[in-house]
């Protein structure tokens, strides 16, 4: 699995590895990975089969294809999930569209916002018309 921040709003997808050379590996991960992977140029990767977490420095991204290059592999420590680190909100409206071969949508994303007051529960994560 893959780990980035966007605008402190976590993002995480699991990544599969497409090949490994001496000093790097190629990956196929999640579209919205990608984007935000080549925004970033760093990824952490969590594993069971690391005994910590790993950072590593993009060298390629093809958000098309959504594959990415990795090198650099270190080791590091990552906090996300500590009493410090909370939910977050994005700063202003993200507005994105989704397309497939026979439809597209477009509008802003919104994150959970869970709200005791609200009757008909909290929001769920997705898009809103515009």
């Amino acid at each position: 699995m893959l780990l980035n921040y966007f605008r402190q709003i976590p993002v995480s997808y699991g990544a599969g590895v497409l090949t490994v050379e001496e000093a790097s590996a190629e990956f196929s991960v999640h579209q919205i990975q990608s984007v935000v992977i080549s925004l970033e140029k760093i990824t952490v990767l969590k594993s069971r089969h690391f005994p910590r977490d790993v950072i590593a420095q993009v060298n390629y991204v093809n958000v098309g294809k959504s594959q990415i290059v990795l090198s650099g592999f270190s080791y590091a420590l990552v906090r996300a999930g500590s009493q410090d680190v909370g939910p977050r909100r994005a700063e202003r409206p993200i507005y994105a569209s989704f397309r497939t071969a026979g439809t597209s949508v477009s509008g802003r994303l919104f994150e959970h916002v869970p709200d005791r007051h609200l009757h008909d529960g909290p929001r769920r994560p997705g898009v809103t018309p515009e």
